[in-house]
């Protein structure tokens, strides 16, 4: 984005990866919350330097296999918060 400050550069961003499909991605650091809406299991992620107003809510099945060691420290820490029964533990 442009700086505020005319003839002083932005700072550069965060690095991001490139996903198979050419979209950007964020890296996933966190997994804080899981919630079960019709048979589907979603996420509530958080991304490396991103504010907190970026986490998102990620369905399973879109989640890199990079984060499965995440979801297995998630849901060893909170056991009875909804996970999908093929997740390997």
């Amino acid at each position: 984005h442009p700086s505020v400050i005319p003839g002083r550069a932005a700072p550069p961003g965060p690095p991001l990866s490139i996903d198979n499909d050419n979209s950007t991605a964020f890296e996933i650091v966190g997994i804080l919350d899981s919630r079960s809406i019709r048979r589907r299991i979603d996420y509530f992620v958080a991304y490396r330097n991103q504010p907190i107003s970026e986490r998102s809510w990620i369905r399973y099945e879109d989640l890199p296999v990079s984060v499965h060691s995440l979801l297995r420290t998630f849901h060893s820490q909170y056991p009875d918060k909804p996970r999908p029964s093929k997740l390997p533990l």
